[in-house]
């Protein structure tokens, strides 16, 4: 669980765990970044986060077409969420547009399984980059009044994983995550 506890290391990709502050409900302390795990020879990223929000409010901030762009891409650029079909079988394309380049990259999947607001499944490929579709599992669990949130993408080979990853990469997902939290503990 990500309260109380010891700290795993982090990765050399990871920017660590994030600031502890103090729980006044508990008298515990809690993490309140997420912590990205990106380890050398895997072919998976594991990225784990809690939430002061309950897990619906944070999975609605996931799974909102109007509330995704706010936070998708960490602040760093646009998002326009063409698509968003969250049912098994549904679609999802993202455009992302980096306002100083005017480059853009483009995110789609296809939703696997949902159990909402417990768990979602899904691919995920940036158009362009064959051949390296990764599945994503996010859970949202109930922890403690919050959510603890965890997410695996795995590739289908350390390569592709390797390929994925590039500079800065952990630095915007956790930003991403600071920005969903903001929006969850609105909605709650």
């Amino acid at each position: 669980m990500l309260r109380p506890g010891p700290r795993a290391a982090p990765s050399i990709a990871s920017p660590g765990p994030g600031p502890v502050v103090p729980d006044e409900r508990k008298g515990t302390d809690t993490v309140t970044q997420a912590e990205i795990i990106i380890a050398p020879g895997r072919q998976d990223i594991i990225m784990t986060r809690f939430f002061d929000a309950p897990p619906e409010a944070v999975f609605r901030g996931v799974t909102d077409p109007t509330l995704v762009p706010r936070w998708w891409s960490g602040g760093r650029f646009a998002t326009e969420v063409e698509t968003l079909e969250i049912r098994p079988g549904g679609l999802w394309r993202y455009i992302v547009r980096d306002p100083d380049s005017a480059g853009e990259f483009v995110f789609r999947g296809v939703c696997h399984a949902v159990d909402a607001p417990r768990r979602l499944v899904q691919t995920c490929e940036m158009e362009g980059m064959p051949a390296a579709v990764q599945l994503g599992v996010f859970t949202f669990d109930a922890a403690d009044g919050g959510t603890a949130y965890r997410e695996v993408s795995v590739f289908s080979s350390v390569e592709q994983r390797d390929a994925w990853v590039q500079p800065g990469m952990a630095e915007t997902m956790s930003a991403g995550m600071d920005l969903l939290a903001e929006i969850a503990r609105e909605a709650r």
